[in-house]
């Protein structure tokens, strides 16, 4: 009895641990569908080889710019643009 008890008991934390990984994914993908879907609309901010955008500024060091994922926004924005 306690046997079938501590095996039942594991197989329900087995279950519960892979809904809570499956959870997480869940929120990452979504979390990527929206920073896509915003980064989609920013295309206007990209700069040019003759006018600096705000998330390129060539007065600030490179270690110093904002990155999500380690890639510069503005190179999100360029790759989303091109894959569109």
């Amino acid at each position: 009895m306690v046997e079938k008890n501590h095996k039942v008991l594991q197989q329900v934390n087995e279950e519960a641990e892979r809904q809570k990984r499956q959870h997480e994914i869940d929120e990452e993908n979504k979390a990527q569908q929206e920073f896509t879907k915003q980064i989609t609309n920013m295309h206007h901010l990209v700069g040019t080889n003759q006018i600096h955008s705000v998330y390129n500024n060539p007065y600030e060091p490179e270690e110093n710019r904002t990155k999500i994922c380690g890639i510069g926004i503005e190179d999100h924005i360029k790759l989303q643009f091109r894959s569109t």
